[in-house]
């Protein structure tokens, strides 16, 4: 079954002449959502009423890029169909691309079907720099800032993967642990009064949970601003409102930030520029 999976993963990647070298960023569509950094890359389909959620590692080697793991996980309403984590693949892809960049966009081909994609965000890795601190009036660009990069983390003996890709307007996991599997795209917006989260893509599976989540018209959701509205910033409790999640600001210190995050608190940390943890730095960009 690897073994298939493996040459279907090689085939999506490797069968696509590239025009130019595929830039960094965010590209979605009605049913499609993709997220590429120089070393991951994560996409989200809808096929069928099922979600499934792809990740990519690579590590650059000459003029190739080796991708050294893949994981595919397929959810339909009430069950997991498709669960596969391939650490070690040791494959060479012979460019930069997964798609063809048009005058459209970004043509991708997953499992024989052509998709069009828009960009409707930029990254930019950058390298590690010493990062603000927060004060009564930064509280909001440093929940923005301080999350901004990528972070991964794997145990191929326990077959175990977490994925995380913090953008300036985007919040992206793919996550398989022992006992749960929580793979998601979301908008974030954040002020000093906490931040407001609003998912449009979830898959998540635990001993209480089944969640198989791909919200209708993506494109124009995935792409458009967050609008807060900071009557619904309330330190007490969280708010769900039709716009998303509101987490209110319940204390601040210079290297630490709290939200009230639903019956848990939210502690968000000051990232030293030498955090070994962060594998990928990303460009900060006002929002």
């Amino acid at each position: 079954m690897k073994r298939i999976f493996y040459l279907i993963v090689l085939t999506f990647l490797s069968s696509i002449i590239t025009a130019k070298d595929f830039e960094t960023g965010i590209w979605t569509g009605n049913n499609c959502e993709l997220v590429r950094t120089n070393k991951f890359c994560i996409i989200f389909t809808k096929e069928n009423e099922n979600v499934i959620s792809k990740c990519f590692s690579f590590k650059h080697k000459n003029e190739h890029i080796v991708c050294d793991f893949i994981g595919e996980i397929e959810f339909s309403d009430s069950s997991i169909l498709t669960k596969e984590l391939i650490f070690n693949t040791d494959s060479i892809i012979n460019r930069n691309a997964i798609g063809i960049e048009t005058e459209s966009g970004l043509d991708i081909n997953i499992n024989g079907i052509i998709r069009t994609l828009r960009k409707i965000e930029n990254i930019e890795i950058v390298e590690p720099y010493e990062m603000p601190y927060a004060t009564e009036n930064s509280i909001g660009k440093c929940l923005q800032e301080w999350q901004l990069g990528t972070k991964f983390w794997k145990n191929e003996k326990k077959g175990t993967i977490k994925l995380t890709i913090e953008t300036n307007r985007h919040s992206y996991v793919f996550s398989v642990l022992a006992n749960s599997i929580y793979c998601r795209a979301a908008r974030i917006k954040s002020n000093n009064n906490g931040t407001l989260f609003a998912q449009n893509v979830r898959q998540w599976h635990d001993q209480n949970n089944h969640t198989a989540y791909f919200i209708n018209k993506n494109d124009s959701i995935s792409s458009a601003d967050l609008l807060i509205d900071n009557s619904l910033f309330r330190p007490n409790t969280c708010v769900f409102d039709k716009a998303g999640i509101y987490w209110s600001l319940t204390d601040y210190s210079k290297r630490k930030i709290k939200l009230n995050g639903c019956g848990v608190t939210y502690t968000f940390s000051y990232v030293p520029q030498k955090l070994n943890s962060r594998k990928e730095w990303l460009k900060y960009e006002e929002y």
